[in-house]
């Protein structure tokens, strides 16, 4: 099992091979603008130049935003640096990768713009899709740690200032995954 962004991972031809244990984590993307550029829904996207990191969740959500140019690079760097040259209008980001390149580049007129979590796309496990005792068993120990708050404790131990995704607290519904 690999616990990588399933949904990141989910290609067409994976899905013939693996499975996806339901979401044990949802994550945020956000979109870095200038300060003040006022990015802070949806519709004020349209018509801008939107970077993004080729094949992720970020390219497809993207895509997904009315008169958008989305405009693809290989890695984070590429992206953050036509960003700060003022190429870009915005690069859409995991949040938490947007906000570590804020805080370590403090002198650059930045901030987070728009946000939505992403709860279509959780971290899940990928599994051989012909093991489903080993699927039916992660998804019943995940139902169970999220039914006694244990994924909220550990949770709360590790990203003290990002929010728990409300299926995943304590008595939560968890995050099912189609496969």
């Amino acid at each position: 099992i690999g616990g990588k962004r399933g949904r990141e991972l989910g290609t067409e031809a994976r899905k013939k091979t693996v499975a996806f244990s339901n979401g044990y984590n949802t994550g945020f993307t956000t979109v870095v603008t200038a300060k003040g550029a006022n990015l802070k829904d949806v519709g004020s996207l349209g018509g801008k130049r939107l970077g993004v990191v080729q094949g992720s969740v970020q390219d497809e959500f993207a895509g997904k935003v009315a008169g958008a140019q989305v405009v693809r690079f290989p890695d984070y760097n590429a992206g953050f640096a036509q960003l700060k040259n003022g190429t870009l209008d915005g690069w859409v980001v995991p949040q938490d990768i947007g906000q570590k390149y804020l805080d370590q580049n403090p002198n650059v007129p930045l901030e987070l713009g728009y946000t939505v979590e992403d709860k279509d796309t959780p971290s899940a496990f990928a599994v051989a899709k012909k093991n489903t005792d080993l699927l039916n068993k992660l998804n019943d120990g995940l139902a169970k740690a999220v039914a006694d708050g244990t994924v909220a404790r550990i949770y709360g131990q590790f990203y003290k200032n990002t929010p728990l995704s409300k299926e995943l607290q304590q008595g939560g519904p968890g995050l099912p995954v189609k496969n």
